[in-house]
């Protein structure tokens, strides 16, 4: 009987009981939700261990590098928690360039100048249909020093397999520099003098870059530096390299901290592999890097017009109709008429309209029909016979 007595609060026991169960389950779940958005970097490509040692309190820190982190990063504590940092990167302020772009090998979208504009919200996109390598050609108007290449790829961008860099030491003539290397956002050399810089990308699906920096060896040695509050003893690990598809997208924990030149700071170690990294988004058995719709399963890779986009993500006449299903892909027609019902749209189908194509047995109905009609008037002529 107890279980159904008021408590001096006016609330029964089993109700308190079911308040505490109904809270603990809640928590769960919540708990469970935010790990399951906030644990998954398997969209990321790298990550590094970043250890704190020579520190005597918890204090902002720097770590300088070279190499090029990416726009997308998160950092995680010991126990796993995402913590605020912020990037001081040394490309952020680009000085004005004494190159012109000379050439692109195609265009598809943007200005050619917007690879070279020192605006990384402007880009400039390769044509998809392009075969082979996708070029840009830069031009000196004098023999030119650099040491180095900085590639700022659009958000959401595949990554190119391979690229390669030939140069023009003032003869006229394009040599190898690098050849077919793995694509890297940022590369360094030794210092050579050029008149121009040729810069391909090996890769089937749409390029579109926001900017590309020749540097010289002075802007090659400036190093970024990632900010962020460390306590001693306690390693953090970066992850970098996002991919499209990440799950973490929470702006607060770029806040910028303050430095100045008393601030700690040491070198970022390198960086490896994430083996939880997926190369497969869509799960089609594809890896990114070869999938022509890497967003959309589709283990075939249908390319129906050959133009190196998956045919399960791209629109290319703009009627909100893809192109494996389109009737005409090319020419804008959302209502897919095709009045011969040969399955080739009427705007783009050069045979003459022909009704009885689907239909064998229409023309032979409409000549018993005819028949029928002639033979009922041939009937009706005749004189009746008159009953004696």
């Amino acid at each position: 009987m107890q279980d159904f007595s008021l408590s001096p609060f006016g609330i029964k026991k089993t109700q308190k009981n079911n308040m505490k169960y109904f809270f603990l389950i809640c928590g769960l779940l919540i708990t469970g939700f935010v790990s399951a958005q906030t644990d998954d970097f398997s969209r990321f490509e790298r990550k590094t261990i970043i250890p704190i040692s020579g520190i005597t309190t918890a204090k902002v820190v720097r770590f300088q590098s070279a190499a090029d982190y990416g726009q997308n990063t998160v950092l995680l504590n010991q126990e796993g928690t995402v913590i605020s940092h912020s990037w001081n990167k040394k490309d952020e302020k680009i000085q004005q360039k004494n190159y012109l772009v000379a050439s692109v090998s195609s265009e598809f979208e943007g200005s050619k100048n917007a690879l070279i504009d020192g605006d990384f919200k402007t880009s400039f996109t390769f044509s998809p249909v392009q075969e082979g390598a996708k070029t840009a050609t830069f031009s000196f108007p004098k023999k030119s020093e650099i040491s180095g290449i900085l590639i700022r790829l659009d958000n959401n961008v595949l990554p190119p397999s391979k690229m390669s860099v030939r140069a023009d030491f003032g003869d006229g003539k394009l040599l190898p520099l690098l050849d077919s290397i793995p694509f890297s956002s940022r590369l360094s050399f030794s210092k050579i003098f050029v008149t121009r810089i040729e810069v391909s990308f090996d890769t089937p699906h749409f390029l579109r870059i926001n900017e590309i920096q020749l540097l010289s060896q002075e802007e090659v040695l400036k190093k970024d530096e990632l900010i962020f509050f460390a306590e001693e003893g306690q390693p953090y690990t970066l992850y970098s390299h996002a991919h499209f598809g990440h799950q973490y997208f929470s702006p607060e924990v770029y806040q910028p901290l303050h430095v100045d030149n008393k601030t700690p700071l040491f070198d970022m170690p390198s960086s490896q592999d994430n083996n939880s990294f997926n190369k497969d988004f869509d799960g089609d058995g594809l890896s990114d890097a070869i999938d022509l719709c890497p967003k959309i399963k589709d283990s075939q890779n249908t390319d129906i017009d050959k133009n190196g986009r998956g045919d399960l993500c791209e629109d290319p006449d703009l009627d909100a109709i893809l192109s494996y299903e389109d009737n005409c892909p090319f020419i804008h027609n959302p209502q897919q008429q095709d009045q011969d019902l040969d399955k080739v749209g009427d705007k783009c189908d050069t045979e003459e309209n022909r009704t009885t194509e689907n239909s064998p047995y229409l023309l032979w109905g409409i000549f018993g029909f005819i028949a029928l009609i002639l033979g009922f008037l041939v009937v009706k002529s005749f004189p009746k016979q008159k009953n004696t």
